[in-house]
C-alpha cells in the first residue's frame, strides 16, 4: 500500500481522538449516575425510594411496616397507638387511653382541671364542704352558701342583700332571694295606702320589703283565741261602695236575714258558708239575735259587731246590700249598711264589711259615721268580734270614737 499522505494521516488522528474523548466522557457520566444514586448520600435520587433508602428518602409511613425512623406517635397507620407509654400525646385522651391521660371524669381520680363542680364523682360533691363554690347556691347548699336570706349576700344580683330590705325574703329563713312576679306592696314603687310614704323602709305600715300591706294598723286588742285587733285610719278605703251594685236586702225594722256568703269563711275556727245580716249593723254565723238596744261585749258568740245600734233600714233613703266579689281563692264577701238612725235621723251612716277568702281577714270601714244627731260617731254603738265564751275584742262601746276613714282589721291567728 502506498504510504498515506500527510492529510489523511491528520484525519485520521483527530477521528480517533474523537472516539477516545468520547468513551472518556461516557465513563464519567456512568461514574457521575452511579455516585448520585448512593443511599446515605442525603439525597434521594434516580431508582432510591422510601423503601430502599430510608436516610435518603425518609420512612413510608402507611405501608403497613412501622420501620425506620417511624414512631407511634409519627405514624401511627403503621406503629399504632402510644397508648401506655406513660405519656398523653398525639391523639391520645382519657377516653380513649386512661393509662395515660388521667383527667377523664369518672376514672376515680379528682386530676387537673376537674372539680366538685364538674364531676362530683370523681371529687365529690361540693355540698359540705364549707365553701360557697363553682355551681353551689344559697338555695342548693345552705351547709356552704348560708340561708339565703341571711348570709349578707345578694343572691338574685337585684341590688337589695337578705331580710328585711331583700323583696324575696319574708323572713330570714327563706330559702331563695327570688322576688315574686307581682311585687309586694311594700316594694313596689307606690303609695298604696296613701300616706305619702313609699315602700320598706319609709312607709311605717311596712315591717319589711316583702310585706305585702302598706297600711299602717295600730294593734288595739287581742283575745284568747289569737284574734289580733288593729285601727287605720286612711284616707283609702279597702271597702268597697257597693250601694249601687250589691244585692238589697228587704229588712225592716229589728229583722236579719241569712244569706250565702260564697265561698268557705273560716270564724274563729269554724267554716261558715252563710251569714245572717241584722238591720242593725250586725252579722251573725250563721244566726243571730236582732236586738235593737246594744250593750258591751261579751254578748252573744260567733257575731261580728260592724255597728250594733237601733238602726232603721226602712227609712226612705236607706239600704242595706251585700256582694260576692273576685275570684278563688281570694274571693270577698261584702256587706254595707247606708241606714238612718231609729227612728228618723238626718243623715245616714255608711259602715261596710269584708270578709276575705283564704286568709280570713275582717276588715270593718267607717266611711261615714254621722247622723246628723246625738248619736254622731258610735256615741250609741258597740263595735268588735266575738267567737265563743270568753273570746272577743272590743273597739269601743257608746263612744263617740268611730271616726269618718276609721278602718278595723280583725287578723285571726
Amino acid at each position: 500500500m502506498p504510504p498515506l499522505s500527510n492529510s489523511v494521516l491528520a484525519f485520521a488522528i483527530g477521528l480517533a481522538g474523537c472516539a477516545s474523548a468520547t468513551r472518556h466522557d461516557d465513563d464519567e457520566g456512568a461514574e457521575s449516575e452511579a455516585e448520585d444514586e448512593t443511599c446515605g448520600d442525603g439525597e434521594c435520587g434516580g431508582g432510591e425510594t422510601c423503601a430502599t433508602c430510608s436516610q435518603d428518602c425518609g420512612d413510608c409511613c402507611g405501608d403497613g411496616a412501622c420501620a425506620g425512623t417511624e414512631t407511634c406517635r409519627t405514624c401511627r397507620q403503621d406503629c399504632g397507638d402510644c397508648c401506655g407509654n406513660g405519656d398523653c400525646g398525639g391523639g391520645e385522651s382519657c377516653a380513649n387511653c386512661p393509662e395515660d391521660c388521667h383527667d377523664c371524669c369518672g376514672d376515680g381520680e379528682c386530676g387537673e382541671g376537674e372539680t366538685c363542680a364538674t364531676c362530683p364523682g370523681d371529687c365529690g360533691d361540693c355540698c359540705g364542704d364549707d365553701e360557697c363554690g363553682e355551681g353551689e347556691t344559697c338555695a342548693a347548699c345552705p351547709e356552704d352558701c348560708g340561708i339565703c336570706c341571711d348570709n349578707d349576700m345578694d343572691d338574685d344580683s337585684d341590688g337589695f342583700t337578705d331580710f328585711p330590705d331583700e323583696p324575696g325574703c319574708a323572713s330570714p329563713e327563706d330559702e331563695d332571694e327570688l322576688d315574686p312576679a307581682t311585687p309586694a306592696e311594700c316594694a313596689n314603687g307606690e303609695d298604696d295606702d296613701k300616706d305619702e310614704a313609699t315602700d320598706y323602709p319609709d312607709d311605717p305600715g311596712c315591717d319589711y320589703a316583702a310585706d305585702d300591706d302598706e297600711r299602717d294598723c295600730i294593734e288595739f286588742g287581742s283575745d284568747v283565741y289569737g284574734y289580733v285587733g288593729c285601727e287605720q285610719p286612711t284616707t283609702l278605703v279597702p271597702c268597697p261602695d257597693i250601694a249601687a251594685t250589691g244585692t238589697a236586702l228587704s229588712l225592716g225594722d229589728d229583722t236579719s236575714e241569712t244569706v250565702a256568703i260564697g265561698f268557705s269563711f273560716l270564724y274563729y275556727g269554724t267554716a261558715q258558708t252563710t251569714a245572717a245580716v241584722s238591720s242593725n249593723g250586725v252579722l251573725g254565723f250563721p244566726t243571730l239575735t236582732s236586738s235593737f238596744a246594744n250593750s258591751c261585749l261579751p254578748v252573744e258568740a260567733n257575731t261580728i259587731y260592724a255597728f250594733w245600734d237601733d238602726l232603721y233600714p226602712p227609712q226612705t233613703g236607706s239600704t242595706v246590700r251585700y256582694a260576692t266579689s273576685g275570684s278563688a281563692p281570694s274571693r270577698t264577701f261584702e256587706v254595707q249598711w247606708r241606714v238612718a238612725h231609729f227612728p228618723s235621723s238626718p243623715e245616714e251612716v255608711d259602715v261596710r264589711v269584708v270578709l276575705h277568702e283564704t286568709t280570713n281577714v275582717i276588715e270593718v270601714c267607717y266611711v261615714d259615721t254621722t247622723f246628723g244627731d246625738t248619736n254622731d260617731g258610735g256615741a250609741s254603738a258597740t263595735t268588735g268580734i266575738q267567737g265563743l265564751s270568753g273570746q272577743f275584742i272590743e273597739y269601743s262601746c257608746d263612744e263617740a270614737v268611730l271616726t269618718e276613714g276609721l278602718v278595723l282589721r280583725y287578723e285571726p291567728p
